[in-house]
């Protein structure tokens, strides 16, 4: 609560927004698939905060957060791999016997950006 009332003029607005639920807004940008072409739209996006008034350093940033459900075994990772017992009492690897591990290996990627609520509209505009 102090710092929202600070003389440094970004830390006082930060803070003031997260007391105030002024949160900083997403605009997500899933149907961007290339990175270069996310990074232009990103680019984009500072230059309208900045034309708004905003300060492109604290108040837009670019978020690409990835994971990958399930690890596909490593030999060279020993006890990593799921072993299935047949009904015929053979051990098969669990990545043999069911398609979900195809699925669940695939890297889940988003990206997007965050933005000051003062300024969404103006990057919203930016990127079409």
């Amino acid at each position: 609560k102090q710092w929202s009332r600070g003389e440094d003029p970004v830390l006082a607005r930060l803070c003031h927004g997260l007391l105030y639920r002024k949160l900083f807004k997403t605009l997500d940008l899933w149907q961007t698939k290339d990175w270069d072409q996310a990074q232009a739209k990103f680019e984009s996006a500072k230059s309208a905060v900045t034309a708004a008034g905003g300060d492109p350093d604290y108040d837009i940033f670019y978020d690409e957060p990835a994971d990958t459900a399930y690890k596909i075994y490593e030999p060279r990772a020993p006890g990593s791999e799921i072993w299935v017992q047949t009904p015929q009492g053979k051990l098969t690897s669990f990545a043999e016997i069911s398609p979900l591990t195809e699925a669940l290996s695939r890297q889940l990627m988003f990206r997007r950006l965050h933005v000051a609520e003062a300024y969404r509209a103006a990057a919203q505009a930016a990127i079409g």
